[in-house]
């Protein structure tokens, strides 16, 4: 299994799962392109894993 930056926020924040998770439902149903969706989902995990908690 890859270690990606994704897995390692989710590892650091396990909250994080369920709001990365409803966060690209709400994108796919907005029809967003998926190279938009994981390029979002890429930073936003950054962000959590540098600061090590979720943000409101």
């Amino acid at each position: 299994m890859t270690n990606t930056t994704l897995d390692k926020a989710i590892a650091a924040v396990p909250a994080f799962m369920d709001r990365i998770s409803l966060f690209t439902k709400k994108l796919r149903l907005a029809q967003y392109a998926d190279g938009s969706i994981y390029d979002y989902r890429l930073k936003i995990a950054q962000a959590v894993f540098f600061f090590n908690k979720l943000f409101v």
